[in-house]
């Protein structure tokens, strides 16, 4: 085991906790591991732990995984088994998961075909959740036609809530879009965003 400071309490409590099988100890020791804080850094212990927590169901854990798998990370680098950990994060309702879910059935490879059905759905659990770069992945792919049916009206409201949400990045898609859809088509976009948020109305703002 990597060496630790026993003058630290917090570690130790963590330490004894994570041993007892306390999925939450598991995982924050394995987070303290991976980021080198108050122990020495270690991704082979921090697998270790991450990897306890991940097998108890602990949801937090699984995009963990993924990422250590990702990057290989004290294990070989797997893309199968990165996507394996992420997909389990989705279905467990991680907000990110899902989002990189969709992601990797959108540009192929890394365990998963391309497929924009599976693409479509992800990105939707995702933004069901408000996490902007689901907003905003929904928007351009709309806007630009990837993978599915252009749709200015659709991209125009999911970026709108992207922007809403913090994105800042989705402020330039929106203009970009603004700029290739008629008058009547932003109006349009804009009633049914109003009907469906009041608060909303200002959005129109940021296309300028």
């Amino acid at each position: 085991m990597a060496k630790i400071d026993p003058n630290f309490d917090l570690v130790k409590a963590v330490i004894e906790s994570a041993e007892k099988g306390n999925p939450q100890a598991q995982y924050q020791l394995g987070k303290m591991y991976a980021s080198g804080d108050l122990v020495e850094m270690s991704y082979m212990e921090a697998v270790r732990w991450v990897g306890e927590a991940a097998e108890q169901g602990l949801h937090d854990a699984f995009p963990m995984m993924a990422w250590f798998y990702s990057n290989g990370f004290g294990v070989d680098q797997d893309d199968l088994k990165s996507a394996a950990w992420t997909r389990k994060g989705a279905e467990a309702g991680i907000a990110k998961a899902q989002y990189t879910l969709a992601c990797m059935y959108r540009l192929g490879g890394a365990g998963c075909e391309q497929d924009a059905k599976q693409m479509l759905h992800w990105y939707h659990e995702s933004a069901q959740q408000q996490y902007g770069p689901a907003l905003h992945a929904l928007g351009k792919v709309m806007a630009t036609g990837e993978l599915v049916a252009e749709d200015k009206i659709g991209a125009y409201q999911w970026l709108s809530l992207a922007i809403i949400s913090g994105s800042e990045k989705a402020k330039e898609s929106l203009k970009s879009l603004s700029s290739r859809m008629s008058k009547q088509e932003r109006e349009t976009a804009q009633s049914i965003l109003a009907q469906a948020a009041p608060h909303l109305e200002n959005i129109q703002q940021t296309e300028h």
